[in-house]
């Protein structure tokens, strides 16, 4: 028989994990979306493609240095993980404006 502690934890780490899991397709497909986009206004290049995936990759490393640190002081990391998916949904909200901006200033 496995202890509470271990019985009680099944449930809440099923439910991360499928949230965990959903959120790495939702940043992929995110980052298809950028690719494409900028490739209408970049074209389709290499260098652009590059660029595109080596920001994306960058900043993936940067966000996990930054909130490594934070995370393993803070009483409750999941919250500051949601609070992280809030913003980047909202981020992706805001990109086809944030496009169009930026299609503006690269013309």
């Amino acid at each position: 028989m496995s202890p509470p502690v271990a019985r009680d934890l099944k449930a809440p780490l099923a439910l991360v994990t499928v949230l965990f899991v959903l959120s790495g397709a939702a940043a992929l497909s995110h980052e298809l979306v950028w690719l494409r986009r900028l490739a209408l206004i970049w074209g389709g290049t290499a260098a652009a493609q590059a660029s595109a995936l080596a920001s994306f990759l960058g900043c993936l490393a940067l966000g996990a240095r930054l909130a490594a640190q934070r995370a393993d002081n803070s009483r409750n990391p999941l919250l500051g993980y949601a609070l992280c998916e809030l913003g980047a949904a909202v981020f992706a909200a805001l990109s086809p404006w944030t496009l169009t901006l930026l299609a503006g200033w690269a013309a």
